[in-house]
C-alpha cells in the first residue's frame, strides 16, 4: 500500500493493542484479502464482525484511477462495523467526497478523523438518518445535496438484525423499514443526482448471506 494513509493501515508489525481502535477493543490489520466488498480492480475490503478483535482487511489497487475524483455516499458508516471499514478502505483511494450517513454522530466522528489523516484531500461529512422514520429519510436525502449535487457511488450498507419488534415514527415495522423501505426511499430521492454523474455511476446495495437462504 506504500506510503497511503497512517502506519496503522499499512499493515504494520505492531500489536492490535497499540493501534488506534476507533472505539473499538480491537483494532488489526493486513495488506491483503482475498474476499470482501469489491469495485472491480480498485479495491476491497472486509469488516469481521465477532466476538473480539475487529479485523478489517483493505487490498488498494489504482488500476483505475477515477476513484479519486469520485464522491461516495454511505449509510450505516458507524466505526466497528463495516460502513467504517468501507469508509476507511475509499478514503486510501482518495475520493473528493465521502458522505456519512447513520443515526448517531459520535459512532462517525472517529471515522471522519481516521478519512482526515489517511486522505486530506477528501471532504468528509456526516448527515443523520433514521432509515425507519420516512420523513427522517426525506430530510437526509435533501442534506446529502447540499454536500454534493452529483453522486457517482450511493453505498446502502445500514441494516440491523434480530432488534426487539416496535414500529418507527412512521408506523413501519423497524426491521423491514431499515433493512428495505427506508433504503429504496433514499434510493429514489437520490436517483437524479446518480444519473447526473454520468455513465460508470453506481449503486451498491449490501446485504446478508441469510439473504439466499430458503425459509
Amino acid at each position: 500500500m506504500g506510503d497511503v494513509g497512517p502506519a496503522w493501515l499499512k499493515g504494520d508489525t505492531t500489536s492490535a493493542s497499540q493501534r488506534p481502535a476507533l472505539g473499538c477493543r480491537n483494532f488489526a490489520t493486513n495488506g491483503t484479502t482475498t474476499d470482501g466488498i469489491a469495485f472491480g480492480p480498485i479495491y476491497s475490503a472486509v469488516a469481521v464482525a465477532r466476538p473480539g478483535p475487529v479485523v478489517l482487511q483493505i487490498d488498494i489497487g489504482f488500476e483505475d484511477s477515477r476513484i479519486l475524483c469520485y464522491p461516495f455516499v454511505l449509510t450505516g458508516a458507524s466505526e466497528c462495523g463495516l460502513g467504517g471499514a468501507t469508509a476507511l478502505a475509499l478514503a486510501l483511494a482518495r475520493p473528493s467526497h465521502l458522505v456519512l450517513l447513520a443515526r448517531t454522530e459520535s459512532k462517525v466522528r472517529n471515522v471522519i478523523s481516521a478519512i482526515k489523516e489517511i486522505s486530506p484531500g477528501t471532504l468528509p461529512a456526516f448527515v443523520h438518518i433514521e432509515l425507519d422514520d420516512l420523513d427522517s429519510v426525506r430530510r437526509a436525502a435533501t442534506d446529502v445535496l447540499g454536500v454534493i449535487s452529483k453522486i457517482d457511488v450511493l453505498i446502502n450498507n445500514a441494516g440491523v438484525m434480530a432488534i426487539p419488534w416496535s414500529k418507527s415514527n412512521s408506523g413501519l415495522e423497524k426491521t423491514p423499514a431499515i433493512n428495505h423501505l427506508g433504503q429504496f426511499l433514499l434510493t429514489k430521492l437520490l436517483i437524479p443526482s446518480i444519473l447526473a454523474a454520468g455513465p460508470g455511476s453506481r449503486i451498491v446495495n449490501i446485504t446478508s448471506a441469510s439473504a439466499s437462504r430458503i425459509y
